[in-house]
């Protein structure tokens, strides 16, 4: 790179700063959060089907009006176990069903299914930017990548070991988002204690079928602004 186009990168920096001192206007900050909670899915029976909540978030920091920047994070929301009983495997071709046959093993069929996802999103955020307890509200969308896991196998009446092992893992990316709402507590200096609660929600279509999955988490960390 040449003197001349140095000197003219370093002038136009200098124009830049000139005119931001001019107009008065402090020269922008980053924000950002790192927080840990827990994940849960909404069509979930129990809370215990869910497991750990990761989230990051980096924003550019105003003075008043919305703030703009990204988040990423990483949640395991669903962990359940499904067992259907009165089923009959055929040791011939493997099959499960509810007829028996000649050699059929009674028992039950056992699957378990666990789904987490990784996402990074642009994010629209509106806080309270003073006073002991500075609430937020934060709209979020972008990219979710959704992965399934699901183990099965079958269990025979007779307390014999399991057979029919199988697992089956599928990766999606896929269009999703989420809705904040958080507070603030300052610890001092730019520093600050954080509370959250979030809903997520990603589509998800198969080839025959189209639907989505949703979660909530509510998470505890610590924000810098």
């Amino acid at each position: 790179m040449n003197r001349t186009r140095l000197a003219g990168q370093g002038f136009a920096a200098i124009l830049v700063l000139t005119a931001c001192a001019a107009s008065g206007h402090a020269q922008p900050t980053l924000g950002g959060r790192i927080s840990a909670g827990y994940a849960a899915g909404v069509g979930s029976p129990a809370l215990r089907n869910g497991a750990l909540s990761l989230h990051a978030a980096l924003w550019l920091d105003r003075r008043s009006g919305a703030e703009f920047g990204v988040a990423v994070g990483r949640d395991q929301f669903e962990d359940r176990t499904l067992v259907t009983g009165a089923l009959f495997l055929n040791p011939v071709n493997g099959g499960v069903g509810t007829a028996t046959c000649a050699g059929c093993v009674a028992g039950s069929a056992e699957q378990r299914s666990r789904m987490s996802d990784w996402y990074v999103t642009p994010t629209i955020t509106l806080r309270r930017r003073s006073g002991l307890l500075q609430p937020y509200a934060t709209l979020a969308a972008g990219a979710y990548q959704i992965r399934e896991v699901r183990d099965n196998r079958f269990l025979p009446s007779s307390g014999t070991a399991a057979v029919g092992a199988s697992t089956f893992t599928t990766r999606k990316w896929t269009a999703g988002g989420s809705v904040t709402l958080g507070a603030r507590v300052p610890l001092g200096g730019r520093i600050a204690f954080d509370v959250a609660s979030q809903l997520h929600g990603a589509a998800l279509i198969g080839n025959d079928y189209a639907g989505g999955t949703g979660y909530g988490v509510v998470a505890l960390g610590i924000s810098v602004r």
